[in-house]
């Protein structure tokens, strides 16, 4: 339980809300697929209404400690928003099948950037990680040594203070 709240900031509520927050928009549409099959329109329109509260939720409390993580949770809401609007084009609201066509190019292309993103900020995030691990492995590789070269000089000259009394 102490990692779902690592990165938040857990002195405001309705920072630590966010997860609720974010389990109870993906049940609304669930629920809205299961029971509003036959009004195509009413999920799309109910998704982008609790999309768009999600990301004015996201922008106002800005839940994570660091500026650039709630930067990101904005990029993959507004995300998620335009691919919300793109699923306005692919009911008869647009009769044209080669205008649905292109759009489908389009849903794609903007999931192709937001995927590059997230994976830019993974390896990203794992670099960083890996340098800082690195380095602290060099520092305590030569600390050792240090340590070490300090134990056999000592030992050398106890040997020496051994030999001349």
């Amino acid at each position: 339980m102490k990692e779902l709240f690592a990165d938040f900031r857990k002195k405001d509520l309705a920072s630590l809300c966010y997860h609720s927050v974010f389990v109870i928009r993906r049940q609304i549409l669930v629920a809205s697929i299961m029971f509003l099959w036959k009004y195509p329109l009413v999920q799309v329109f109910l998704n982008l209404f609790i999309t768009g509260l999600a990301l004015v939720y996201t922008a106002q409390y800005q839940p994570y400690k660091l500026p650039l993580l709630n930067k990101f949770e904005m990029f993959n809401e507004i995300t998620v928003l335009l691919c919300s609007y793109h699923h306005l084009l692919f009911t008869n609201f647009v009769p044209n099948f080669k205008t649905r066509f292109q759009m489908g190019w389009s849903i794609c292309g903007v999931l192709a950037i937001n995927i590059f993103v997230n994976l830019g900020f993974i390896m990203g995030n794992s670099l960083v990680t890996l340098y800082s691990k690195a380095k602290r492995r060099v520092i305590l590789y030569n600390l050792r040594k240090e340590r070490d070269e300090k134990m056999k000089l000592r030992l050398q000259q106890a040997e020496e203070r051994a030999k001349e009394a």
